[in-house]
């Protein structure tokens, strides 16, 4: 295991994985920035590596090198692996504490390409995104708790190929390489236009050698491995390409993760905002804590510039971008204290409790914002059965007055 130095152009080592041998691992492979881990898949199953030392701290046989991709996500803190079993593709959702499977299923999205590599993920929408071998329209973007298609986006004609997809967390773009003719390019693709646009030429870079990627949010960085070596790309401008060229003795490098600790900006969900990681230390305002408000969602009650600050097991910290919110007279109220739905968790039904005259619309969100289903309040009893595992918020509208509530399935 090495260390990539992007401020000297150099590879220093930092490690070995005892009883590892080379293997594919150019998209089987995440970094997880909340315990400082790397995770990988090699001949000895899922392999938890720390990022510090290149020491490894837990092997999970149990995943074998069948198992063609890996990611961590912050946001949920799982680990996303899926692996083809001559049919479908089917997608697993691990506990990086237990490395045991939380959920799994198969995911929708027709016969994969895998075999250029095409694969990654936006952590804050829970999403992967994958080239299928359908000739238009084959790129899709796939919940990673459900399966589920969430969008499909047409490949350009004028490029023959486009591999090596990577989430770039601020812009909320991923970013590819695309291919025509000999030439490489720099490509980024646009989540809410469906749409693909060609930033510029990489100057020297062919097809050869295509192995892992990764972005550096905080430099603007896109880094893969090409024909050149360890290739360092400007996401405004490809013409300034930097190359790492491998040192003495590593015939090459299969993939790789950026490796810092940094807590993105916070997202808005409507009425409250949410932190783009699972665990948050506090909530604060102008830069002062919020007292009691070490949870993934909060619902500002004053409008001004609020951020989160994560602390990770070893004490260090981050602390994550303001953002400006506003409360107005309009919005709905929220009252948490008032309880309106219990769970009865033998039968995995929720049930009503609020006035049979009272007509209102109710909503459940999953832990990504999403809403998995709405209806009228007049129906007492919700079946929950096919809710996939997780952490699910009921939100109830009745005019200009909101309730919430939790439940776990």
């Amino acid at each position: 295991m090495a260390n990539l130095n992007f401020n000297t152009l150099s590879v220093d080592s930092i490690g070995k994985i005892p009883g590892s041998t080379s293997f594919l691992v150019a998209q089987a492979n995440g970094y997880d920035s909340y315990r400082n881990r790397y995770y990988t898949i090699s001949n000895q199953g899922l392999v938890a590596i720390d990022a510090s030392t290149g020491t490894p701290v837990v092997t999970a046989s149990q995943y074998g090198s069948n198992f063609k991709h890996l990611s961590y996500n912050p946001t949920t803190d799982l680990l996303f692996a899926t692996k083809y079993n001559g049919t479908d593709e089917e997608f697993f959702q691990i506990s990086p504490v237990t490395f045991q499977i939380v959920n799994q299923g198969v995911m929708n999205l027709g016969t994969p390409y895998f075999v250029v590599g095409f694969y990654g993920t936006d952590a804050f929408a829970n999403e992967g995104i994958f080239q299928t071998s359908q000739s238009t329209q084959s790129i899709k973007t796939v919940n990673m708790a459900t399966g589920q298609v969430t969008r499909t986006i047409t490949k350009p004609a004028y490029l023959a190929n486009i591999l090596l997809a990577t989430h770039d967390p601020l812009s909320d773009y991923y970013y590819a390489v695309g291919f025509r003719n000999i030439k490489s390019y720099l490509i980024q693709i646009n989540k809410n236009t469906n749409s693909v646009d060609t930033v510029g030429v990489i100057p020297g870079a062919t097809s050869v050698g295509l192995a892992g990627s990764a972005i550096d949010p905080v430099n603007r960085k896109f880094i893969y491995i090409s024909n050149l070596g360890i290739t360092v790309v400007s996401l405004d401008n490809p013409a300034i390409t930097n190359v790492i060229p491998y040192p003495a003795g590593v015939s090459n490098v299969k993939g790789f993760q950026t490796n810092y600790f940094s807590a993105p900006i916070p997202r808005p969900q409507g009425s409250f905002i949410r932190s783009q990681f699972k665990f948050v230390e506090s909530w604060m305002k102008d830069g002062i804590d919020v007292p009691n408000t070490n949870t993934q969602d909060f619902t500002p009650t004053e409008s001004g510039n609020y951020s989160y600050r994560v602390r990770r097991p070893d004490g260090s910290t981050s602390v994550s971008s303001q953002i400006a919110f506003t409360v107005t007279s309009n919005q709905p109220t929220v009252s948490g204290s008032n309880v309106f739905f219990f769970q009865d968790r033998t039968q995995d039904k929720l049930i009503l409790q609020i006035p049979a005259t009272e007509s209102s619309e109710v909503q459940i969100f999953n832990s990504n914002g999403a809403c998995v289903t709405s209806f009228a309040s007049n129906n007492r009893e919700v079946n929950i059965q096919t809710l996939p595992a997780g952490v699910y918020q009921m939100v109830l509208n009745q005019g200009n007055r909101q309730l919430k509530g939790r439940f776990i399935r």
